[in-house]
């Protein structure tokens, strides 16, 4: 999904659907980021493609019936809430960074746990920085 929302997996013939679907979540929050006026109609295109992911997922796995759409989105927004922060002109607490991309990873775990039909395992709410003087 990363590599989807990178762009560099998902854009190609032959590229998994969800992967073009993964790219087109990303587009959305990028758009989110750059003009947060659109919000409503942004987050209306998010639920359509969410409910596509759904159907699709129900159609053509043996997967059971659970938010795929929600986690790819949601997954998509960690993400991209990282892009914005690491691309950022001006500086970033590093704490912040690092909250942002264990966020990612999080996502990316339980995406993995929801592929595969495992029960997600419990995380704390809040990483703390190994480097933190907290």
């Amino acid at each position: 999904m990363v590599s989807a929302f990178r762009g560099a997996f998902g854009h190609l013939p032959g590229d998994h659907l969800l992967a073009r679907w993964a790219q087109a979540f990303a587009y959305l929050h990028r758009c989110r980021h750059i003009n947060p006026a659109n919000t409503a109609r942004i987050d209306t295109r998010r639920a359509e493609l969410a409910e596509l992911v759904d159907a699709w997922v129900a159609n053509h796995t043996l997967l059971p019936d659970r938010d795929y759409g929600a986690a790819i989105d949601e997954l998509a927004a960690a993400y991209i809430g990282f892009e914005a922060k690491f691309h950022a002109s001006t500086p970033v607490d590093f704490d912040e960074l690092h909250q942002a991309w264990a966020t990612v990873a999080d996502h990316v775990i339980d995406w993995g746990d929801l592929r595969t039909g495992q029960a997600a395992v419990p995380r704390p709410l809040r990483h703390s920085c190994p480097l933190s003087t907290d």
